[in-house]
């Protein structure tokens, strides 16, 4: 969905999630995809252990090696958060 300046407010492509190395190496998600206009709500739902907390600290900035695209209000979001990103 988009919204009234052409594009999705929260847009989030192919986000993928990895912990661990080598054997021990595990997807705990796998390309997820959501877009979210200005104004509107979101349900991320799902059973136990399907990585929605997960999705959230990546989008958080809180696990910063995550793979995909996540874009908040028409800008690029790569690395840490800073205080602006928390206050919109």
């Amino acid at each position: 969905m988009m919204n009234d300046i052409g594009g999705p407010h929260v847009d989030v492509s192919d986000l993928s999630v990895i912990f661990g190395k080598g054997r021990k190496r595990t997807a705990v998600v796998k390309k997820a995809r959501f877009h979210i206009a200005r104004g509107q709500a979101y349900g991320l739902i799902g059973e136990s252990g399907c990585g929605k907390s997960t999705i959230l600290r990546a989008l958080a900035g809180l696990i910063p090696h995550y793979q995909g695209r996540f874009i908040f209000d028409g800008q690029p979001m790569t690395g840490a958060r800073d205080k602006a990103f928390f206050r919109r």
